[in-house]
């Protein structure tokens, strides 16, 4: 195995990773480009460059000046680990301390400084930024535990598990150079050449992750576009139907009932024309969050058309919906528009009807909608389908 490691001469293989990082710079540059108001994806861009630049000047010691290939490819080194640890951060909608970024810069800087312009010790320099460094991938690890988004799971657990890895073999890094300082950064020493393989390999793994992640995000946010309305933020019509279905499914299975309130604004039409459509959108956004405040876990409310609303509420009697309707009612009677305004207020009616398993989704609604055209007729009523 020593034999094979041996084979690669460091400088080549650190330009390998650098190329790595720029390659996974533009896939994620990609992303960047076709999804631009997901936050974190541009950062995470950025923590790919400053790998592959800080790598690409590491190349370069003893061509270049120190304070490029050297401070500044070990800063920038960090600072990918850094930028991962921000992006991840703004991509879940997490906080993060930017107290702990500085900390790790400074002493990072103070360490290579040092023992490259004060005292020249490459194996205590090697040392102090594998530990930083290190550190700053995990971290950005951590971040990653710390999510609790089962729709990320496979991303997060993709790019956690390289970010961690390579922390810790950082880590061991560290610890192996105090006992076997090399003489130079290309020392073609086994644990110099399986660092950089290592970070070849699994830096792949964690940029795959990512990008699942962001996938991932993609498709419930297309799933959430098809099934919630977008101005109240309930379930919309389609979402609502196969509620329906699957409950009338479920009771002429099993039996059971389960009752249904067909809800219309009042006069909603008149709110639009006196008040402007920006005070009718506000009654809709109300009138839903008094709505999805006010039923059970197991309950369905969504916006059927318009100013409707459909409610579906499983092992319900009439008795106990026409309860709800009223306290419905009450609410938002009682629910003031605008606060500059508090004349401007809403009423509803309600139509319920309830269901055994002999009834068809069309029989049901039909009852409700009779319900709800009664209720009409005197507006801010409960009417219940015989």
């Amino acid at each position: 195995m020593l034999d094979f490691i041996s084979l690669f001469d460091t400088r080549t293989t650190i330009l390998l990773v650098s190329a790595s990082f720029f390659i996974q710079a533009s896939a994620i540059g990609f992303q960047t480009f076709i999804i631009k108001e997901y936050e974190g994806v541009r950062t995470a861009l950025f923590g790919n460059l400053s790998l592959a630049v800080g790598f690409f000047l590491n190349i370069f010691q003893g061509i270049l000046p120190d304070w490029l290939t050297i401070i500044v490819s070990n800063l920038l080194l960090m600072q990918g680990g850094n930028l991962f640890y921000v992006a991840f951060s703004r991509f879940l909608g997490q906080s993060y301390n930017k107290r702990i970024i500085a900390i790790l810069t400074g002493v990072l800087f103070v360490i290579v400084v040092y023992y490259t312009y004060i005292t020249n010790n490459i194996g205590a320099r090697i040392t102090g930024a594998s530990f930083i460094i290190g550190t700053s991938f995990l971290i950005a690890a951590n971040q990653l535990w710390r999510s609790h988004k089962e729709t990320y799971e496979l991303g997060v657990w993709l790019t956690l598990l390289p970010l961690i890895t390579y922390g810790v073999f950082l880590y061991i890094r560290a610890v192996a150079t105090i006992f076997g300082p090399p003489e130079s950064i290309f020392s073609n020493t086994p644990i110099q050449t399986v660092t950089y393989l290592l970070l070849f390999l699994i830096s792949f793994l964690w940029t795959i992750g990512f990008i699942l992640m962001i996938s991932q995000r993609l498709q419930d946010d297309l799933r959430e576009l098809a099934n919630v309305d977008t101005l109240t933020r309930i379930p919309n019509r389609l979402a609502t139907q196969t509620f329906f279905e699957n409950e009338l499914s479920r009771i002429q299975r099993h039996g059971g009932e389960f009752s249904v309130l067909m809800i219309d604004i009042d006069k909603f039409k008149q709110i639009n024309d006196s008040h402007g459509h920006a005070l009718g959108d506000l009654a809709l956004i109300k009138v839903a969050d008094i709505f999805r405040s006010s039923v059970r876990k197991q309950d369905m409310v969504g916006r059927w058309g318009g100013e409707e609303f459909l409610m579906i509420l499983p092992d319900t009697s009439k008795q106990s919906a026409q309860l709800l309707a009223e306290r419905l009612r009450h609410q938002v009677e009682n629910t003031t528009l605008k606060d500059t305004d508090p004349k401007i207020k809403v009423t509803i009616s309600v139509g319920i009807a309830s269901s055994t398993h002999t009834d068809s989704m069309k029989e049901i609604l039909k009852k409700a909608d009779d319900a709800l055209y009664t209720a009409k007729d005197t507006r801010n009523t409960v009417i219940v389908a015989d």
